[in-house]
């Protein structure tokens, strides 16, 4: 379930256009259709254009602890690999050592 939640590279997206234009500059009608609707319901188009970005004030700190908790979920598996790394330094590290002293005795 939590690992679902995580896998945020697999969302699929829908591959069909919508069937109606959407007015510019405004807030977007819901369809006209029963059907599913393929947009996200917090989502509202920005009526200043492509050059501000603004989050809606719904749900927005829910998309940010998930935001949050996938960053925290990259960081633990980071230090996991750096702890694995440093003990196969030390590992390797230490090889190269008896490496030497067996061709100091021979």
């Amino acid at each position: 379930m939590v690992i679902e939640k995580l896998k945020f590279w697999k969302k699929e997206e829908p591959m069909v256009p919508p069937l109606e234009p959407r007015p510019r500059g405004g807030f977007s009608e819901e369809p006209s259709f029963s059907g599913p609707s393929f947009q996200p319901e917090s989502f509202h188009p920005s009526p200043s254009g492509p050059s501000s970005f603004s989050m809606p004030p719904q749900g927005s700190s829910r998309e940010m602890d998930l935001i949050i908790s996938k960053l925290d979920t990259i960081r633990a598996l980071l230090a996991s690999m750096e702890q694995r790394l440093a003990n196969l330094e030390k590992i390797a590290g230490q090889e190269e050592e008896d490496l030497r002293k067996k061709k100091i005795y021979y």
